[in-house]
């Protein structure tokens, strides 16, 4: 059941983000090393770059099977095949912020890695992808 309604989350994030006709697939059946998979029609111009609306997006679908978990199931049975989402969304708002500049008005234009910036640097990082990802969640619940 939990997994029928973390892809629901998926499905309807991207319902009402994308729009109905990105849907390709969803199935509840393990495959590889996935429990179940939910699948969009990538846009095209989407294949060579992407705007920080368009990776926002992205984000908010990830999180949309954590949302659908902490609504239907409960705060306290959200489970671990939010993992690999999670983790996904994070490393998207990372990639933003340390790579593309997408949030230079809080950080400034830079293109580094973790181990190329400064302690204070990076936590300053780690606090803009946490309030990213706060204001996303906030945002398209």
């Amino acid at each position: 059941m939990g997994t029928s309604i973390h892809e629901a989350g998926h499905v309807i994030a991207i319902y009402y983000i994308l729009g109905k006709k990105d849907i390709y697939k969803t199935t509840i059946v393990p495959h590889g090393d996935s429990l179940a998979g939910t699948y969009s029609i990538p846009k095209e111009a989407e294949q060579f770059s992407q705007t920080q609306e368009a990776m926002n997006d992205k984000i908010c679908v990830l999180l949309g099977g954590y949302v659908a978990e902490k609504l239907f199931l409960g705060p306290d049975k959200i489970s671990t095949h939010c993992k690999k989402d999670l983790k996904r969304a994070t490393d998207i708002a990372y990639m933003m912020v340390r790579n593309f500049g997408m949030e230079e008005d809080k950080y400034g234009l830079a293109v580094s890695e973790k181990k190329d910036m400064s302690q204070n640097t990076n936590a300053r990082v780690d606090k803009i992808v946490h309030e990213l990802i706060n204001v996303l969640l906030g945002k398209k619940k």
